[in-house]
Protein backbone atom coordinates (compact mmCIF):
# COMPACT_ATOMS: atom_id res chain seq x y z
CA UNK A 1 0.00 0.00 0.00
CA UNK A 2 2.65 2.52 0.90
CA UNK A 3 5.45 1.40 -1.34
CA UNK A 4 7.87 4.30 -1.15
CA UNK A 5 8.32 5.03 2.53
CA UNK A 6 7.36 1.64 4.11
CA UNK A 7 4.56 3.21 6.14
CA UNK A 8 0.85 2.51 6.24
CA UNK A 9 -1.16 3.66 3.28
CA UNK A 10 -3.11 6.87 3.82
CA UNK A 11 -6.03 8.49 2.07
CA UNK A 12 -4.64 11.24 -0.20
CA UNK A 13 -7.49 13.61 0.70
CA UNK A 14 -7.84 13.28 4.48
CA UNK A 15 -4.60 11.40 5.31
CA UNK A 16 -6.43 8.79 7.47
CA UNK A 17 -4.63 5.39 7.42
CA UNK A 18 -6.31 2.69 5.35
CA UNK A 19 -7.79 -0.34 7.15
CA UNK A 20 -6.34 -3.46 5.47
CA UNK A 21 -9.47 -5.56 6.21
CA UNK A 22 -11.77 -3.13 4.39
CA UNK A 23 -9.76 -3.10 1.18
CA UNK A 24 -11.29 -5.37 -1.46
CA UNK A 25 -9.06 -6.40 -4.33
CA UNK A 26 -10.72 -6.79 -7.73
CA UNK A 27 -9.33 -7.64 -11.12
CA UNK A 28 -10.01 -4.92 -13.68
CA UNK A 29 -11.90 -5.95 -16.77
CA UNK A 30 -10.65 -3.52 -19.41
CA UNK A 31 -12.97 -4.68 -22.17
CA UNK A 32 -16.06 -4.07 -20.05
CA UNK A 33 -14.82 -0.62 -18.96
CA UNK A 34 -14.01 0.42 -22.52
CA UNK A 35 -17.43 -0.75 -23.73
CA UNK A 36 -19.18 1.22 -20.96
CA UNK A 37 -17.19 4.36 -21.73
CA UNK A 38 -17.94 4.12 -25.46
CA UNK A 39 -21.66 3.62 -24.88
CA UNK A 40 -21.77 6.64 -22.54
CA UNK A 41 -19.91 8.74 -25.09
CA UNK A 42 -22.34 7.74 -27.86
CA UNK A 43 -25.34 8.58 -25.69
CA UNK A 44 -23.93 12.01 -24.87
CA UNK A 45 -23.15 12.84 -28.49
CA UNK A 46 -26.59 11.75 -29.73
CA UNK A 47 -28.35 13.51 -26.88
CA UNK A 48 -26.63 16.86 -27.44
CA UNK A 49 -27.26 17.15 -31.18
CA UNK A 50 -30.77 17.38 -32.58
CA UNK A 51 -31.17 15.85 -36.00
CA UNK A 52 -30.81 18.55 -38.64
CA UNK A 53 -33.63 17.28 -40.83
CA UNK A 54 -36.05 17.26 -37.91
CA UNK A 55 -34.83 20.64 -36.69
CA UNK A 56 -35.38 22.28 -40.05
CA UNK A 57 -38.68 20.61 -40.93
CA UNK A 58 -40.70 23.30 -39.22
CA UNK A 59 -38.86 25.96 -41.29
CA UNK A 60 -40.01 24.58 -44.65
CA UNK A 61 -43.08 26.83 -44.72
CA UNK A 62 -41.35 29.92 -43.34
CA UNK A 63 -40.54 32.76 -45.70
CA UNK A 64 -37.22 34.40 -44.96
CA UNK A 65 -36.89 38.00 -46.07
CA UNK A 66 -33.43 39.02 -47.20
CA UNK A 67 -33.28 42.77 -47.53
CA UNK A 68 -30.13 42.63 -49.64
CA UNK A 69 -31.69 40.35 -52.29
CA UNK A 70 -33.30 41.69 -55.49
CA UNK A 71 -35.59 39.60 -57.71
CA UNK A 72 -35.86 40.79 -61.30
CA UNK A 73 -38.31 39.40 -63.86
CA UNK A 74 -38.53 40.12 -67.56
CA UNK A 75 -34.79 40.09 -68.28
CA UNK A 76 -33.99 39.29 -71.96
CA UNK A 77 -32.40 35.88 -72.54
CA UNK A 78 -29.49 37.29 -74.56
CA UNK A 79 -28.04 38.94 -71.43
CA UNK A 80 -28.84 36.04 -69.08
CA UNK A 81 -25.26 35.42 -67.95
CA UNK A 82 -24.14 35.64 -64.31
CA UNK A 83 -20.76 37.24 -65.01
CA UNK A 84 -22.27 39.75 -67.47
CA UNK A 85 -25.02 40.84 -65.08
CA UNK A 86 -22.49 41.31 -62.27
CA UNK A 87 -20.54 43.91 -64.27
CA UNK A 88 -20.74 47.65 -63.68
CA UNK A 89 -22.68 48.19 -66.95
CA UNK A 90 -25.61 46.23 -65.55
CA UNK A 91 -26.25 45.58 -61.85
CA UNK A 92 -22.77 46.22 -60.49
CA UNK A 93 -23.37 49.97 -60.74
CA UNK A 94 -25.69 49.91 -57.71
CA UNK A 95 -23.21 48.31 -55.32
CA UNK A 96 -21.10 45.25 -54.59
CA UNK A 97 -22.79 42.19 -56.09
CA UNK A 98 -22.15 39.12 -53.98
CA UNK A 99 -24.08 36.62 -56.08
CA UNK A 100 -26.14 36.44 -59.27
CA UNK A 101 -28.45 33.48 -59.72
CA UNK A 102 -30.53 32.92 -62.84
CA UNK A 103 -33.65 30.78 -62.42
CA UNK A 104 -32.99 27.40 -64.01
CA UNK A 105 -34.89 24.17 -64.55
CA UNK A 106 -33.90 20.88 -62.94
CA UNK A 107 -31.77 20.01 -65.98
CA UNK A 108 -29.79 23.25 -65.67
CA UNK A 109 -31.32 25.10 -68.61
CA UNK A 110 -32.36 28.70 -68.08
CA UNK A 111 -36.02 28.85 -67.14
CA UNK A 112 -37.76 31.33 -69.44
CA UNK A 113 -41.28 32.55 -69.99
CA UNK A 114 -43.33 32.75 -73.18
CA UNK A 115 -41.89 36.15 -74.16
CA UNK A 116 -38.27 34.85 -74.03
CA UNK A 117 -37.41 36.52 -70.75
CA UNK A 118 -36.00 35.10 -67.55
CA UNK A 119 -35.83 35.79 -63.82
CA UNK A 120 -32.71 36.68 -61.84
CA UNK A 121 -31.83 36.89 -58.14
CA UNK A 122 -29.10 39.40 -57.28
CA UNK A 123 -27.57 39.49 -53.80
CA UNK A 124 -25.87 42.73 -52.77
CA UNK A 125 -23.47 43.33 -49.92
CA UNK A 126 -25.72 45.90 -48.22
CA UNK A 127 -29.44 46.56 -47.97
CA UNK A 128 -29.00 50.14 -49.24
CA UNK A 129 -27.44 48.85 -52.47
CA UNK A 130 -30.38 46.53 -53.06
CA UNK A 131 -32.86 49.38 -52.44
CA UNK A 132 -30.95 51.59 -54.89
CA UNK A 133 -31.14 48.82 -57.51
CA UNK A 134 -34.87 48.29 -56.98
CA UNK A 135 -35.61 52.01 -57.25
CA UNK A 136 -33.60 52.34 -60.46
CA UNK A 137 -34.68 49.14 -62.21
CA UNK A 138 -38.39 49.08 -61.27
CA UNK A 139 -40.46 49.49 -64.48
CA UNK A 140 -37.27 50.10 -66.50
CA UNK A 141 -37.72 49.08 -70.16
CA UNK A 142 -34.86 46.98 -71.56
CA UNK A 143 -35.07 45.78 -75.18
CA UNK A 144 -38.80 46.40 -75.22
CA UNK A 145 -39.47 44.50 -71.98
CA UNK A 146 -40.42 46.04 -68.66
CA UNK A 147 -38.33 44.84 -65.73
Amino acid sequence: MAGKDNSDGRCPACRIPYDKEKIVGMAANCERLVAEMNSERKLKSHKGKPKTSEGRMHLSNVRVIQRNLVYIIGLPLNIADESLLQRREYFGQYGKVLKVSISRTATGAIQHSANNSCCVYITYGKEEEAVRCIQSVHSFVLEGRSL
